[in-house]
Protein backbone atom coordinates (compact mmCIF):
# COMPACT_ATOMS: atom_id res chain seq x y z
CA UNK A 1 0.00 0.00 0.00
CA UNK A 2 1.52 3.32 -1.04
CA UNK A 3 -0.56 5.58 1.17
CA UNK A 4 0.67 6.53 4.60
CA UNK A 5 -1.15 5.21 7.65
CA UNK A 6 -2.68 8.65 8.30
CA UNK A 7 -4.03 9.21 4.81
CA UNK A 8 -5.49 5.69 4.84
CA UNK A 9 -7.38 6.51 8.06
CA UNK A 10 -8.85 9.61 6.41
CA UNK A 11 -9.92 7.62 3.33
CA UNK A 12 -11.54 4.97 5.55
CA UNK A 13 -13.32 7.57 7.67
CA UNK A 14 -14.65 9.23 4.53
CA UNK A 15 -15.82 5.89 3.14
CA UNK A 16 -17.53 4.99 6.39
CA UNK A 17 -19.39 8.29 6.62
CA UNK A 18 -20.83 7.55 3.19
CA UNK A 19 -22.23 4.34 4.67
CA UNK A 20 -23.57 6.11 7.75
CA UNK A 21 -21.05 4.28 9.91
CA UNK A 22 -18.91 5.41 12.77
CA UNK A 23 -15.67 3.88 13.85
CA UNK A 24 -15.43 2.02 17.12
CA UNK A 25 -13.26 -0.74 18.48
CA UNK A 26 -14.14 -3.07 21.34
CA UNK A 27 -11.55 -5.60 22.41
CA UNK A 28 -14.12 -7.63 24.37
CA UNK A 29 -14.53 -11.31 23.61
CA UNK A 30 -17.95 -12.86 23.12
CA UNK A 31 -17.96 -16.50 24.07
CA UNK A 32 -21.63 -17.28 23.73
CA UNK A 33 -23.32 -20.06 21.84
CA UNK A 34 -26.69 -19.42 23.48
CA UNK A 35 -28.93 -16.97 21.68
CA UNK A 36 -26.79 -13.86 21.63
CA UNK A 37 -27.98 -10.37 22.37
CA UNK A 38 -26.34 -7.21 21.17
CA UNK A 39 -24.04 -5.73 23.79
CA UNK A 40 -25.00 -2.21 22.81
CA UNK A 41 -28.35 -0.51 22.65
CA UNK A 42 -27.05 1.72 19.89
CA UNK A 43 -28.77 1.34 16.55
CA UNK A 44 -25.71 2.70 14.73
CA UNK A 45 -23.53 0.32 12.75
CA UNK A 46 -19.91 0.67 13.84
CA UNK A 47 -17.05 -0.25 11.53
CA UNK A 48 -13.28 0.08 11.57
CA UNK A 49 -11.60 -0.98 8.34
CA UNK A 50 -8.22 -1.23 10.08
CA UNK A 51 -6.91 -4.60 8.95
CA UNK A 52 -5.87 -7.30 11.40
CA UNK A 53 -3.83 -10.29 10.18
CA UNK A 54 -5.31 -13.39 11.81
CA UNK A 55 -4.87 -17.14 11.60
CA UNK A 56 -8.09 -18.81 10.60
CA UNK A 57 -8.92 -22.49 10.19
CA UNK A 58 -10.84 -24.46 7.58
CA UNK A 59 -11.34 -28.18 8.18
CA UNK A 60 -8.48 -28.19 10.69
CA UNK A 61 -5.96 -26.47 8.41
CA UNK A 62 -4.55 -23.05 9.26
CA UNK A 63 -4.96 -20.22 6.76
CA UNK A 64 -4.11 -16.54 6.83
CA UNK A 65 -7.04 -14.17 6.80
CA UNK A 66 -7.67 -10.47 7.19
CA UNK A 67 -10.23 -9.22 9.69
CA UNK A 68 -11.77 -5.81 10.30
CA UNK A 69 -13.94 -4.67 13.19
CA UNK A 70 -17.73 -4.53 12.92
CA UNK A 71 -19.90 -3.73 15.92
CA UNK A 72 -16.80 -4.17 18.07
CA UNK A 73 -16.15 -7.72 16.82
CA UNK A 74 -13.49 -9.05 14.47
CA UNK A 75 -15.04 -10.16 11.18
CA UNK A 76 -13.23 -11.52 8.11
CA UNK A 77 -12.93 -8.66 5.61
CA UNK A 78 -15.08 -10.07 2.76
CA UNK A 79 -17.73 -11.35 5.16
CA UNK A 80 -17.71 -7.91 6.81
CA UNK A 81 -18.30 -6.10 3.52
CA UNK A 82 -21.26 -8.36 2.67
CA UNK A 83 -22.65 -7.92 6.19
CA UNK A 84 -22.31 -4.11 6.09
CA UNK A 85 -24.26 -3.93 2.82
CA UNK A 86 -26.96 -6.17 4.35
CA UNK A 87 -27.06 -4.18 7.60
CA UNK A 88 -27.50 -0.93 5.66
CA UNK A 89 -30.43 -2.44 3.73
CA UNK A 90 -32.00 -3.69 6.96
CA UNK A 91 -31.61 -0.22 8.50
CA UNK A 92 -33.58 1.29 5.58
CA UNK A 93 -36.39 -1.10 6.60
CA UNK A 94 -36.13 -0.01 10.25
CA UNK A 95 -34.31 -3.19 11.33
CA UNK A 96 -31.04 -2.91 13.25
CA UNK A 97 -28.63 -5.81 12.83
CA UNK A 98 -25.68 -6.30 15.18
CA UNK A 99 -22.76 -8.72 15.08
CA UNK A 100 -22.64 -10.47 18.44
CA UNK A 101 -19.88 -12.93 17.55
CA UNK A 102 -17.69 -13.05 14.46
CA UNK A 103 -14.20 -14.43 13.85
CA UNK A 104 -12.84 -16.61 16.66
CA UNK A 105 -9.22 -17.27 17.44
CA UNK A 106 -7.99 -20.76 18.26
CA UNK A 107 -7.88 -19.80 21.96
CA UNK A 108 -11.51 -18.64 21.91
CA UNK A 109 -12.69 -21.80 20.16
CA UNK A 110 -10.69 -24.02 22.54
CA UNK A 111 -12.35 -22.26 25.47
CA UNK A 112 -15.86 -22.77 24.05
CA UNK A 113 -15.14 -26.39 23.13
CA UNK A 114 -13.84 -27.02 26.66
CA UNK A 115 -17.03 -25.52 28.08
CA UNK A 116 -19.04 -27.88 25.90
CA UNK A 117 -17.04 -31.07 26.51
CA UNK A 118 -16.60 -30.54 30.27
CA UNK A 119 -19.97 -28.85 30.80
CA UNK A 120 -18.12 -26.36 32.98
CA UNK A 121 -19.18 -22.99 31.52
CA UNK A 122 -21.19 -21.31 28.75
CA UNK A 123 -24.25 -23.39 29.75
CA UNK A 124 -22.59 -26.47 28.15
CA UNK A 125 -23.63 -25.16 24.74
CA UNK A 126 -22.63 -26.98 21.60
CA UNK A 127 -19.29 -25.84 20.16
CA UNK A 128 -17.31 -27.18 17.23
CA UNK A 129 -13.94 -28.85 17.71
CA UNK A 130 -11.15 -26.24 17.56
CA UNK A 131 -10.01 -25.76 13.98
CA UNK A 132 -13.39 -26.83 12.59
CA UNK A 133 -15.72 -23.97 13.55
CA UNK A 134 -16.89 -21.76 10.70
CA UNK A 135 -16.36 -18.84 13.08
CA UNK A 136 -12.66 -19.67 12.75
CA UNK A 137 -12.90 -19.74 8.94
CA UNK A 138 -14.19 -16.17 8.99
CA UNK A 139 -17.48 -17.10 7.34
CA UNK A 140 -19.81 -17.33 10.38
CA UNK A 141 -21.55 -14.55 12.27
CA UNK A 142 -23.89 -14.71 15.23
CA UNK A 143 -26.44 -11.92 14.90
CA UNK A 144 -28.90 -10.28 17.29
CA UNK A 145 -31.95 -12.28 16.17
CA UNK A 146 -33.75 -11.56 19.45
CA UNK A 147 -33.89 -7.88 18.39
CA UNK A 148 -37.19 -6.50 17.19
CA UNK A 149 -37.97 -7.85 13.71
CA UNK A 150 -34.41 -9.07 13.08
CA UNK A 151 -35.07 -12.82 12.72
CA UNK A 152 -38.02 -12.22 10.39
CA UNK A 153 -36.09 -9.72 8.24
CA UNK A 154 -33.14 -12.11 7.95
CA UNK A 155 -35.40 -15.03 6.97
CA UNK A 156 -36.79 -12.91 4.12
CA UNK A 157 -33.64 -11.10 2.95
CA UNK A 158 -30.36 -12.68 4.13
CA UNK A 159 -30.02 -14.97 1.10
CA UNK A 160 -30.08 -11.94 -1.24
CA UNK A 161 -26.87 -10.78 0.48
CA UNK A 162 -25.26 -14.23 0.33
CA UNK A 163 -25.98 -15.18 3.97
CA UNK A 164 -27.48 -18.50 4.95
CA UNK A 165 -28.65 -19.83 8.31
CA UNK A 166 -26.64 -23.06 8.60
CA UNK A 167 -27.21 -24.39 12.14
CA UNK A 168 -30.87 -25.41 12.55
CA UNK A 169 -30.76 -25.12 16.36
CA UNK A 170 -29.23 -21.61 16.26
CA UNK A 171 -31.53 -18.98 14.75
CA UNK A 172 -28.75 -16.39 15.17
CA UNK A 173 -25.99 -18.23 13.24
CA UNK A 174 -25.51 -17.04 9.64
CA UNK A 175 -22.69 -17.80 7.23
CA UNK A 176 -21.41 -16.01 4.14
CA UNK A 177 -19.42 -18.01 1.56
CA UNK A 178 -19.82 -15.57 -1.30
CA UNK A 179 -22.60 -14.00 -3.29
CA UNK A 180 -24.81 -11.01 -2.80
CA UNK A 181 -24.68 -7.61 -4.48
CA UNK A 182 -21.08 -6.79 -3.50
CA UNK A 183 -19.84 -3.50 -2.12
CA UNK A 184 -18.94 -2.45 1.38
CA UNK A 185 -16.37 0.06 2.66
CA UNK A 186 -13.48 -2.22 3.67
CA UNK A 187 -11.28 -3.11 0.67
Amino acid sequence: MSRSKWSWAIVVASSLSAFGCTTAVDDGVTDEETEPTASSTSEELTVSCTRHAETGYVSGSAKALTAVTVDGKLVEEHTANAYIVMAQAAKKDGIYLKVVSGFRSMAEQKYLYGCYTHCSCNSCNLAAKPGYSNHQSGHALDLNTSGSGVAHWLSLHAAHYGFKRTVPSEAWHYEWWGGGPGGGPCH
